[in-house]
């Protein structure tokens, strides 16, 4: 089983295979809403991000 890259590692992949400014936003804009609910659970015992 590989490892989990670090998140340097897959911004490097992010910016590897996508040329797009608007592409690695959205990508970025999706990692900033996953961690939201991530802390969100984790404070709440909250299973979703509603």
């Amino acid at each position: 089983m590989s490892q989990i890259p670090s998140r340097e590692e897959a911004f490097a992949l992010l910016k590897k295979y996508n040329h797009s400014d608007s592409l690695i936003r959205h990508a970025l804009a999706v990692e900033g809403v996953m961690r939201f609910c991530a802390r969100k659970r984790y404070h709440s015992g909250y299973a979703g991000c509603g």
